[in-house]
């Protein structure tokens, strides 16, 4: 403030000893360090996961420089941790586009054994530890997810499965929260419900599955629902051929017990206003 008096930058101000008097009146001067900006405001990039069109129509902090780093630092692998809503989507999509790399989505069969253990994997971890017997236990609980033509296993839970004495548990639920399914629920509509409804029941349901989908999606397109159960690894598909635009026709069902434990706590809880009675305890007492 000293200075601007100095300066002249404030009319009327009058130095008096060691300080400055300042008119009750006097207007803040703008400060020279902000540059103005001229035309409409563009909005904040919410939901924008298009590298191209962040930067080109939304208000885009560059991030550029983040490529630099890469280049410098040539890491074998690079871990995002980051919280939802932070940009790790679109960073990733810049990448993508400055070095045109090829994305490999849940469907595809390209590096899909690399996903988690393999069967094979499987029989040779319960051979180490002498439980073979214990194999057709394992795949019921934590075998079923499918990438492209691989059959995968949960890696974490068959991991903790051994070190629980073969034990079986829903060991990847306490791996992180599953708040996000009421999220979920709480935009569905008649539709979902019905077919949350037969999943519950161990039907399977036919889906179009976009392996794109970013979770802000949801909200404007709430049958997206299940291309995001899809991906975050609470469905699995069973068969999915090509649809239009490069998209899949899917049909979905849950996994394996572990991932039915999860639906059991995550959605009989929020939807037992909807899911009939029967249904409800039927579901609750099956095996886990």
């Amino acid at each position: 403030m000293a200075a601007l008096c100095r300066d002249g930058r404030i009319p009327g101000a009058c130095k008096q000893g060691r300080s400055w008097r300042i008119p009750s009146c006097a207007e803040k001067p703008s400060d020279s360090r902000v540059k103005k900006t001229t035309g409409p405001r563009l909005p904040l990039p919410i939901g924008i996961s298009d590298y191209r069109l962040a930067s080109s129509r939304y208000y885009y902090i560059d991030k550029t420089m983040m490529i630099k780093e890469f280049l410098d630092e040539r890491p074998m692998v690079s871990l995002f941790t980051r919280p939802r809503r932070f940009g790790k989507t679109l960073n990733m999509d810049m990448l993508r586009t400055f070095f045109c790399l090829a994305v490999n989505s849940i469907l595809d069969s390209r590096y899909s054994e690399y996903f988690g253990f393999t069967p094979e994997e499987v029989k040779e971890i319960a051979r180490y530890y002498g439980a073979q017997e214990k194999y057709e236990e394992i795949c019921a609980w934590y075998d079923g997810y499918r990438f492209g033509s691989s059959e995968i296993f949960n890696p974490w839970s068959v991991i903790n499965y051994f070190r629980n004495h073969c034990r079986p548990q829903a060991f990847w639920q306490s791996t992180g929260n599953n708040e996000i399914i009421g999220e979920i629920l709480a935009d569905a509509d008649a539709d979902i419900y019905e077919h949350l409804n037969e999943l519950l029941q161990g039907k399977s349901i036919l889906t179009y599955i976009d392996t794109g989908v970013i979770y802000p999606q949801i909200r404007n397109n709430p049958s997206s629902v299940y291309s995001f159960l899809l991906v975050a690894g609470y469905l699995k598909a069973l068969k999915a051929e090509t649809a239009f635009g490069g998209d899949y026709m899917c049909e979905v069902s849950l996994p394996n017990r572990e991932i039915a434990v999860v639906y059991n706590k995550e959605i009989l809880q929020k939807l037992e206003y909807m899911i009939p009675q029967a249904t409800a305890v039927s579901v609750q007492e099956a095996p886990d």
